[in-house]
């Protein structure tokens, strides 16, 4: 976890990578190195690795297009966020903050790590909202 702040500073000040994302990769990061990050590789409902396709709220991961049809509260996600996502959670830290995004990665990543947060910790935190004014 301090290896993983200590880089997350470096990325700030480098300043390569914009605030948000870097905001998001951090959060995926810290929720995975709790253990408490769901499976970006395989489908909740049937086990498949290829065609993730939406991110499932109440299953709290992810679903192919073969069961996307049973998710009622999911939002659908490209595949490069479904790849970053993957990739966040499994990359060296050193190569963490190598990489930038679409605007509409980005977007998707805010809504997974909205919902990751809701379900991961139990109140809101004064600096992110802080953070929020800021960004």
């Amino acid at each position: 976890m301090i290896n993983l702040l200590y880089i997350t500073l470096k990325a700030l000040g480098r300043g390569a990578v914009s605030h948000e994302l870097i905001r998001f990769i951090y959060e995926i990061r810290m929720i995975a190195v709790n253990g408490e990050c769901p499976d970006f590789f395989t489908c909740h409902e049937c086990g498949r690795e290829d065609n993730l396709y939406v991110y499932s709220y109440s299953r709290n991961g992810l679903c192919c297009k073969n069961c996307a049809a049973n998710v009622y509260d999911g939002i659908t996600l490209s595949g490069s966020t479904v790849y970053t996502l993957q990739y966040i959670v499994t990359t060296q830290l050193n190569r963490l903050y190598s990489f930038t995004v679409t605007k509409e990665v980005q977007e998707e990543l805010r809504l997974v790590v909205n919902r990751l947060e809701s379900i991961v910790f139990d109140k809101e935190f004064k600096s992110k909202e802080m953070l929020n004014l800021t960004i």
